[in-house]
């Protein structure tokens, strides 16, 4: 797997507060040193991660509680927390290869998932998220332009695919259900201001 990094650029200052994506990238890990502490991030304070595993296992620990992160499973949480690692396990013996995301200004709807629904979410392989971030990532060059909705629509896409793995029978909590309806508030709001 080719590793690949972009970082999006906003094209209009509107919307500063609404959730935006920061960066975007294909990864693999081979190696046991694959590690990220949270509580060694500090500078990405206010940024969250979703990390979706394309191939292989990885894990994440929040407060030395291990969940497996399979292929078909990625994990969603703040980049700094001080108790949340995520790494290659020890055992692993293929590679694990991810796509994963980086955004802002959604720590609310992440904390709310989080609490009342955990940290590792199953999405479809063919959700409208992952072909949207499949796309994106084949563009070429290191920077992606686009618009305040633009960025709302990729974090809320993310969002509403997590709310309907529950058609996969994933267990719904009321948390995934407010996460879908104030997205499409969200996309309400910008769309009624242009």
């Amino acid at each position: 797997m080719e590793k690949t990094w972009k970082s999006f650029s906003i094209a209009d200052s509107f919307g500063s507060f609404l959730p935006a994506p920061c960066t975007l990238g294909s990864d693999e890990a081979r190696d046991k040193k694959y590690r990220w502490y949270g509580r060694d991030r500090s500078g990405s304070a206010g940024v969250v991660v979703f990390q979706y595993s394309l191939s292989g296992e990885g894990r994440i620990a929040i407060s030395e509680k291990e969940h497996r992160v399979c292929a078909g499973s990625g994990f969603l949480c703040r980049i700094y927390d001080p108790r949340i690692v995520y790494y290659y396990p020890e055992e692993a013996k293929e590679p694990w290869q991810f796509v994963y995301l980086v955004f802002k200004n959604a720590m609310d709807w992440v904390d709310s998932l989080n609490r009342d629904a955990g940290y590792v979410f199953k999405l479809q392989p063919d959700c409208q998220y992952l072909r949207r971030t499949s796309v994106l990532l084949d563009q070429p060059g290191a920077n992606i332009k686009i618009s305040a909705a633009e960025g709302l629509e990729l974090v809320s896409q993310l969002f509403s695919d997590i709310c309907r793995a529950r058609d996969l029978g994933v267990e719904v909590s009321r948390s995934r259900l407010l996460a879908e309806k104030a997205a499409a508030r969200m996309r309400d709001r910008v769309e009624s201001s242009d």
